[in-house]
């Protein structure tokens, strides 16, 4: 199925889009139909923080801010109750990590965080999201789980896995048990 997507939709169109979805803008494989640019964009709150996280139309994102809240607002809690005095000197090592999401809302509790991811499109929202977010102490590395993860030689107190729908590889799975991190969400 294709369909020839018009540079801007005509009246019915957008007071469909509009009024009836209620949709602030379009976006068509990373182009923007109408609307302004914050449809690029998702907004929302979680753990006490604001964020404002650009997603491409090819990365994966979960999309109901509400979602995103309650898990990282778990994540969070999970992270605080098993801490112990010395966590915050510890890292967060965020695998298969998007567009950042949960990295980026999750940095100010450990020292720092690790991710990882392969989609390209996700590491340039990534990069972009850091930024955007004033986040300091999150380091990037593109490519795959399995590799990051055999190279990576320094202490994580916490693995955050999300991993595709394919699951957890198995190389990855083994590289983790080796790192060896007191939890593993």
């Amino acid at each position: 199925l294709t369909a020839k997507v018009p540079k801007e939709p005509d009246e019915p169109l957008r007071r469909t889009l509009e009024n009836d979805l209620g949709a602030t803008g379009l976006l068509v494989n990373d182009r923007l139909i109408f609307g302004s640019p914050a449809a690029l964009y998702i907004y929302g709150e979680a753990v006490g923080h604001k964020y404002r996280l650009r997603v491409s139309h090819d990365a994966f994102f979960q999309p109901d801010p509400s979602v995103v809240q309650r898990i990282t607002k778990r994540l969070s809690e999970i992270i605080a109750q098993e801490r112990g005095p010395n966590r915050l000197k510890e890292s967060l090592l965020d695998v298969y990590a998007g567009v950042g999401t949960f990295g980026i809302l999750l940095a100010h509790q450990v020292r720092g965080v690790f991710s990882v991811e392969i989609g390209s499109a996700a590491v340039e929202d990534l990069k972009f999201n850091i930024k955007e977010n004033n986040v300091s102490n999150l380091i990037f590395h593109r490519g795959a789980a399995k590799s990051f993860l055999r190279r990576f030689c320094a202490t994580a107190g916490v693995c955050l896995l999300d991993p595709p729908r394919a699951g957890l590889e198995p190389q990855s799975r083994q590289e983790i048990l080796r790192i060896a991190p007191p939890l593993i969400l």
